[in-house]
């Protein structure tokens, strides 16, 4: 594994310097919510959103048979973990952005971005580590590929995952073409182990380019409008006539992320939610903010609705059971959470992963329909560039069990 140094770092940090575990032989604090496996209940300070400090919690911590189990199982998770990829990790070119890379994935739970990055340089400036000197992103991407079974050449920084080695690639792509995610499907469909198929899917599901609402193009007409309610408790209005409104396109934004994970390539030369608006627009469709627009403009691309789930609610077990199929049968899935609407990337044992196209929400629980641009606490996405904060945002069990989704659906194509 790359980065030796930050994972003794984080040793120290999480296990005391090896005085205490989270669970048996858990020097990492690494959680396992799925309660068929070995797990122990333990206390831990987590930052709550809507206290706006830390609290004492009790959790579930993996168990191991013993350290060196525990050593493989922290190296799995920032590999297992498609963020960590995201996040820049494998690929950084110092321990200081390892650290960073670290923080941004979500390992810790802080409430202040940055904050676990700096107390694991500060461990290891304090072992005499030159945390940013530039070390041998090659060298280290030879050891995390001999852990993932991979071959490689060693030029390249991160190593390829099984999809990536199923179409072909040489070394890990965060962000598939339309061609590559439909060379991908055309491949997984044809296997005959289900599970495989499940698996691929599920690493095709992070790999859908994310889509920046705010930046698309579209201008606004008459019935183009949206109502927030103002520190008065009145009902104020915002109109968008003759205006781009890119502010209140999340649902076809979320819509292309959809389509493009079912392998619809955009017919435009134009952003592809602008293309979707003109669509519904043309075949006077209802409003995008409705199920009869948004599905329609679906319908219109030959795509269409397998799955809706009003106010579901859930822990990890339910959303394993209810939701995690469709992910696994290729479906796109959109979410909305009364009144904004985003896309379902992956749920795994420590949470949700979603593509938002506002920006990034601090927490599921500080949320207020009412109130949906305040909810982000200023984390918007820009206006000029497609890239956007709310890709690949994690939202923890903590949250995601005690929150309620307007609906979820999922879409197949025709």
């Amino acid at each position: 594994m790359p980065h030796p140094e930050l994972i003794a770092a984080q040793w120290a940090t999480e296990s005391g310097w090896g005085q205490s575990h989270s669970g048996k032989n858990n020097v990492f604090g690494i959680k396992e919510f799925d309660p068929n496996r070995p797990r122990t209940f333990a206390p831990t300070k987590e930052w709550d959103p809507r206290l706006q400090r830390l609290v004492n919690k009790m959790e579930p911590f993996a168990d191991y048979k013993d350290y060196a189990d525990a050593f493989i199982a922290r190296a799995n998770f920032t590999i297992d973990n498609p963020r960590y990829a995201k996040a820049g990790y494998f690929e950084a070119k110092t321990l200081r952005e390892a650290a960073y890379a670290i923080d941004r994935a979500g390992y810790a739970n802080t409430g202040k971005p940055g904050a676990y990055a700096e107390s694991l340089i500060a461990i290891m400036r304090g072992c005499g580590i030159d945390v940013e000197k530039t070390i041998s992103v090659a060298a280290g991407s030879s050891q995390s590929q001999a852990a993932v079974g991979g071959s490689q050449s060693a030029k390249s920084s991160t190593p390829p995952d099984q999809l990536d080695k199923l179409i072909n690639l040489n070394s890990y792509k965060k962000a598939y073409t339309i061609k590559e995610i439909n060379l991908a499907r055309s491949l997984i469909v044809k296997l005959q182990d289900n599970k495989m198929k499940g698996d691929l899917f599920e690493i095709l599901q992070t790999k859908i380019p994310y889509r920046n609402q705010r930046n698309n193009q579209s201008i606004g007409l008459q019935s183009d409008r949206w109502s927030y309610t103002g520190r008065d408790g009145k009902t104020h209005w915002v109109i968008y006539t003759g205006k781009p409104i890119g502010d209140i396109m999340c649902n076809l934004t979320s819509l292309t992320m959809v389509m493009e994970t079912l392998g619809i390539e955009n017919p435009s030369d134009g952003q592809y939610e602008d293309f979707l608006e003109n669509v519904r627009r043309k075949n006077s469709l209802p409003p995008r903010t409705t199920e009869g627009g948004w599905e329609g403009v679906a319908r219109e691309l030959k795509a269409r609705k397998v799955m809706r789930k009003d106010k579901f609610r859930g822990d990890y077990t339910e959303w394993k059971d209810e939701i995690l199929p469709c992910l696994r049968n290729g479906n796109g899935v959109m979410m909305s959470l009364n009144g904004h609407i985003i896309r379902l990337q992956s749920i795994t044992n420590e949470g949700i992963t979603v593509d938002d196209p506002y920006g990034r929400l601090p927490s599921l629980l500080n949320y207020r329909p009412s109130n949906v641009t305040g909810s982000y606490n200023g984390n918007l996405n820009g206006k000029t560039k497609e890239a956007g904060v709310g890709e690949d945002t994690v939202f923890p069990w903590n949250q995601v069990s005690k929150f309620t989704f307007h609906w979820i659906a999922a879409f197949e194509r025709k």
